[in-house]
This record gives structure tokens, sequence and C-alpha cells, in this order.
């Protein structure tokens, strides 16, 4: 094989650990607001990004797709390097505010990540699969960014 080819295994193997990731960066959110909404609205986020695991680990697992067909390296290392946020190991010092701004820049990246990988994908069923994925953190997105303008007093939509 190419050195400069991977396979879709790979591709959702870092994907299923970004979801992973998202996760537990929400359940660590929840635990920092005092609001039960709030908290509500975290956990439901964490538990979305629990069925997307779930989805990716069952197509992996059942062998739905071809996990040897090839992914070009390149478009997976800037899929990867687009979904890259730094996240604190700990969110004790971190307000509301600023968790949901992190929130929104993962989801905003998650999407890009999906939507990229779904436009350059050489088959249609990989193809519809993260353009789905890709929705869904869309909407994650636009989710948290209704908890963050309410929280910080915004109205309306600014772009």
């Amino acid at each position: 094989m190419n050195v400069n080819v991977t396979t879709l295994n790979d591709l959702l193997n870092i994907a299923i650990q970004e979801e992973v990731n998202a996760q537990k960066f929400y359940l660590m959110a929840r635990e920092k607001s005092t609001s039960i909404k709030v908290k509500n609205f975290l956990f439901s986020i964490a538990n979305e990004e629990k069925i997307h695991e779930r989805t990716l680990k069952s197509i992996k697992e059942m062998e739905l797709y071809d996990g040897s067909l090839p992914v070009d390296a390149a478009m997976l290392a800037a899929a990867q390097a687009s979904h890259q946020i730094e996240v604190p190991d700990s969110l004790h010092d971190l307000s509301l505010e600023d968790i949901f701004e992190i929130a929104m820049k993962k989801e905003a990246q998650a999407y890009t990540m999906y939507d990229h990988i779904a436009q350059t994908a050489a088959y249609e069923e990989i193809k519809v699969l993260f353009i789905s994925m890709a929705e869904e953190e869309r909407t994650h997105h636009r989710r948290i960014q209704e908890h963050y303008r309410a929280k910080t007093g915004q109205m309306g939509y600014e772009g």
C-alpha cells in the first residue's frame, strides 16, 4: 500500500475518538453549571455524541463498509488538523461562557471535518454517512450558540 494512503477504518477510529473526547468535554462542562436547564442541555449533547460514537463503531464493527477502502492521507491529516481545539484538562477556571465558546469551536470544526471527508469521499455511501454526521454537528453548534447568546444577553442572529 502506498504510504500516502490510509484506510476508512483509520478515519473511523479518529472520528470515534473525537466523539469520545466530545462526550467527556460536555460531561465536565455539565459539572460547571448551576442551572438545571443548562446541565440537562449539556447532558443531552453528551448523549448525542455517544450516539455518534455508537454509530461509527457499529459501522466499523458490522463491516457495513469495506474498512480497507483507501482514504488519502493528506485529506485525513487536514481533517484531523481542522478538528484540533485545545481543551484544558480541567474546566475549573473557565466560565460557562468560555466553555460555550470552546464548544462552539469544537462543533464548528467537527462539522468542517465531517464535511471535508464527505466532499472528498470516493464512494457515495461514505459521502452520505459523513454528510449526515456533519449536519448533526452543525445542529449541535446552533443549539450551543443559542444557549451562549442567552447566557451573554445577545439576541438575534449575527451572521
